[in-house]
């Protein structure tokens, strides 16, 4: 109940003072809508770039494709079907969390290694018998034709049926209907299902020749043909029957996930970059000799370290601006004190606590704040389209617009200009707890002080840092070489502010005393407009220095 009546106080002096509380407004959607433009231009404009150079990156291969691969060359690592099933369903699914595209498609390409394949009525191979490897690729149907024969199916006499591309046909001098034998030599550790004499012994019928479709390139086959020495089974067969029924290890196991690269945001790179090194970590853990054969985490990680780099250039070049943004707000904050001062003097007079003055100017400026922070990213999206569409100040171009979005990082800045703002507006209300109703009249019948940047000698101080910076910027001109370039730094954009803001304090230094000179000057003048003008601004020349201070800034 109190913090509704405190609640509803403050939403009465809101509207009771509507044109400062517009304006308080009006600063906060302005500081968080150019404190928001700051990482959606940023991460637009880095976006943009990222994935140009991502897809200019000659892999042949899709942009975001992951091949996962198993090597096991010598099969003296016991892994069994199972535990390759285990890590292909892990894998995908951490994959299909990690990666925001849509996933277009998978396949797994795998191989019990290059044995000797004989016909079936020849006797044991020798060391001139030809040999070939019998493997499988899950999507070959999608990717081919059969120009010879028929694809193969699923059989129960044991035989498994296999299809061969146009240069394993010729090279082997093969006929539709031929059946063959394929010897594969048990080693050391290995139990397989029909072992005899060292060997298992599958027999296999080709059953068709194909040809890889039209339109399909590189970008779209684990590894594309043509081929010398690649039979290729049914994939139910393969895996069912001679990884899990015989028990047969294969010498490697690639599983490829192809997803939607336009969709990665360069704003998700440290997310997705932990993600890969933690699946990098797992993956060999589940099943040993297991890595990324083809993954863009090198990619990511080296534009990820640029990205941080160019963020915090941006946001340097833009601390000016905020600091002008955040300045308007003080003195908007300062005016809506100096506006209701009596109003809390009379509060404290009559037993007010300062807790429920600051906790009604809290509310009000977290009433005010949540509505910029509504209000104000929509604004920092235009404006970074519109920095986006210019070549410079008021020069716009026909360009393409950066792809500007919103991500985690523009609620967090818009967030921490309001609380920033609610911070430096709560500032001057501290000031007015001092005094009683008869101290406040006192001290607002007696002559303004000087500011406090003029006591210290702030000007000064900015124009010397102004020369010193500028005249480091000259010796290091003077050093370079003709066309050498050297790295920017951001602290030298600041060179040319501090040298302004230095020359509009040592102007408002000085301004009362133009002020008084130029009311002696104009006292003898005919007519009293002038006189007037210039004897008011002569008695409160302080109190417009902060309003000019912003003009200048």
């Amino acid at each position: 109940m109190y913090l509704l009546t405190i609640l509803w106080l403050t939403l009465k002096r809101i509207t009771h003072n509507w044109r400062i509380t517009l304006g308080l407004l009006f600063g906060l959607v302005l500081a968080t809508g150019i404190v928001s433009s700051i990482p959606v231009y940023s991460s637009g404009s880095l976006q943009k770039s990222f994935i140009r150079e991502w897809i200019s990156r000659d892999t042949l291969r899709p942009p975001m494709a992951i091949i996962v691969s198993h090597e096991n060359p010598y099969r003296k690592t016991p892994v069994a079907y199972e535990d390759l099933k285990k890590l292909e369903s892990f894998v995908g699914t951490r994959l299909r969390q990690t990666i925001t595209g849509e996933l277009l498609s998978s396949a797994v390409f795998s191989r019990l290694g290059t044995n000797p394949l004989i016909p079936r009525d020849a006797p044991t191979p020798d060391l001139r018998s030809p040999r070939a490897d019998l493997v499988v690729t899950t999507n070959l149907r999608d990717l081919c034709d059969i120009v010879a024969g028929r694809w193969y199916e699923e059989r129960d006499d044991g035989v498994v049926e296999v299809v061969v591309d146009e240069s394993t046909f010729e090279r082997f001098e093969l006929l539709i209907g031929d059946t063959y034998t394929y010897w594969y030599p048990v080693r050391s550790g290995e139990t397989p299902y029909g072992a005899r004499n060292g060997f298992v012994r599958i027999p296999v019928e080709v059953v068709g020749m194909f040809r890889a479709k039209q339109g399909y390139t590189t970008e779209d086959w684990i590894y594309p043909p043509p081929y010398s020495d690649r039979f290729f089974a049914h994939p139910a067969v393969y895996t069912q029957r001679l990884l899990k029924a015989y028990r047969l290890r294969a010498t490697s196991y690639d599983m490829q996930w192809v997803f939607d690269y336009a969709a990665t945001r360069v704003g998700d790179l440290k997310r997705m970059i932990d993600e890969f090194e933690d699946l990098e970590e797992r993956m060999p853990e589940m099943v040993p000799d297991t890595e990324f054969w083809h993954a863009p985490i090198d990619f990511f990680r080296d534009f990820n370290e640029r990205r941080i780099l160019i963020s915090r250039f941006l946001s340097a070049l833009a601390i000016p601006v905020i600091g002008m943004i955040l300045y308007y707000l003080v003195l908007m904050a300062t005016i809506s004190v100096e506006h209701r001062k009596r109003e809390i003097v009379v509060m404290l007079s009559r037993g007010g606590g300062r807790a429920h003055i600051l906790l009604s100017f809290l509310l009000e400026w977290l009433v005010l704040g949540t509505a910029a922070i509504v209000i104000g990213p929509f604004l920092g999206m235009f404006i970074a389209r519109a920095m986006g569409a210019s070549a410079g100040f008021l020069e716009f171009v026909h360009r393409t617009a950066v792809p500007a979005y919103f991500d985690r990082r523009t609620i967090l800045y818009s967030a921490a200009a309001v609380g920033i703002a609610t911070l430096s507006g709560l500032i001057p209300v501290f000031g007015v707890f001092k005094h009683s109703i008869v101290t406040y009249t006192r001290h607002y019948a007696r002559f303004r002080r000087r500011t406090a940047w003029h006591r210290f000698f702030l000007d000064f101080i900015l124009i010397g840092l102004a020369i010193f910076g500028y005249n480091s910027l000259r010796w290091e001109s003077f050093a370079l070489a003709p066309g050498e370039d050297v790295p920017a730094d951001p602290v030298l954009f600041f060179v040319p502010v501090i040298g302004i803001l230095g020359v509009a304090l040592l102007i408002l230094r000085i301004y009362p005393l133009l002020v008084h000179l130029l009311r002696w000057a104009t006292g003898r003048a005919p007519g009293i407009i002038w006189r007037l003008a210039l004897q008011r601004l002569s008695r409160s020349t302080v109190d417009y220095v902060p309003l000019m201070l912003l003009l200048a800034v």
